[in-house]
């Protein structure tokens, strides 16, 4: 009669083990990558919205209305639109993920000519 090795199995447990790692961990780094590519969009939304916020202003139009524009064209949504002395556009964005909308990342610029 043969006898049952006790460890017969335990390389399936492990590989299992060793693959349900691996895919949490490539979720994490997906999830990482999303999160970081969402605030490069806000930032980047921020960035055009405050540029041109501050071109509009130097060419008399409203510069709040021209950012919210820009702004939205990025996929961004403004927050906040400050005018500030010596014609510079301070713009705050906010960005959605687009799997998880209940997280947003924040951008934030200046723009306009450089104080003497």
């Amino acid at each position: 009669m043969r006898t049952r090795d006790p460890e017969a199995g335990s390389g399936t447990v492990l590989a299992l083990m060793v693959v349900f790692v691996a895919f949490v961990a490539g979720v994490a780094l997906i999830g990482l990558g999303t999160a970081r590519h969402t605030h490069w969009q806000a930032q980047t939304a921020a960035d055009f919205g405050a540029l041109a916020g501050a071109s509009a202003l130097r060419t008399g139009f409203g510069a709040c209305e021209v950012a919210a524009a820009a702004t939205a064209r990025n996929q961004g949504h403004l927050v906040n639109c400050e005018i500030l002395s010596l014609g510079r556009v301070r713009v705050d964005a906010v960005t959605s993920m687009r799997w998880l909308p209940s997280w947003q990342a924040v951008g934030s610029a200046l723009a306009g000519p450089r104080p003497p």
